[in-house]
């Protein structure tokens, strides 16, 4: 986690977030805080507004766009709570008023860590997924060529790939791309 605040309420902050997070770094400021981003990555920053050398709305929207994996919640006055969450909103970024209560925050936080976590997890999936689909489209452009160039069926295409496949120790992908790169 880094915590991104001004003075003793950065202190203040990382021990109560102690309790939820192992720590990366405290910034004083939002540029400190973006240099940090760029060398190591957290899983949540937490940025408590107003900063020395901007608001900190501008950090959050900056540091959702740029590394989506990461939760960001940001801590404003109540009175400014709706003119934040607006802008921020869209980017999923947690918006909390102050004064903020140490159970309110570790709530908070656990919910940013979960959606995290989710957020990985999804992310992980969606790779899976493209990498399936990928397979897919090259086996199938290799069945195309088999039938187009050699005469085979649709079905006679797939029981060669899976024959060749299994003869040799290599998956479908593998066999097809050799069959791509053969006929093409």
């Amino acid at each position: 986690m880094l915590v991104v605040s001004a003075g003793q309420a950065g202190d203040e902050l990382r021990q109560v977030l102690a309790t939820v997070y192992s720590f990366g770094a405290v910034c004083i400021s939002a540029a400190d805080a973006r240099l940090k981003l760029d060398k190591e990555k957290f899983d949540t920053v937490v940025i408590n507004t107003p900063l020395p050398d901007e608001f900190g709305t501008g950090a959050a929207v900056d540091m959702a766009e740029k590394h989506p994996d990461m939760q960001v919640i940001l801590i404003v006055k109540a009175e400014l709570y709706e003119k934040v969450s607006s802008k921020t909103k869209d980017l999923g970024v947690f918006v909390m008023t102050k004064p903020v209560k140490r159970q309110t925050l570790l709530e908070a936080s656990a919910m940013a860590l979960a959606a995290s976590v989710r957020i990985k997890l999804l992310r992980e999936e969606n790779s899976r997924l493209k990498r399936r689909v990928d397979e897919m489209g090259t086996i199938s452009r290799a069945k195309c060529l088999l039938i187009e160039k050699r005469g085979f069926t649709e079905e006679s295409a797939h029981r060669y790939l899976e024959k060749v496949a299994m003869d040799k120790s290599f998956t479908k992908r593998e066999v097809a791309e050799s069959i791509i790169d053969e006929l093409t």
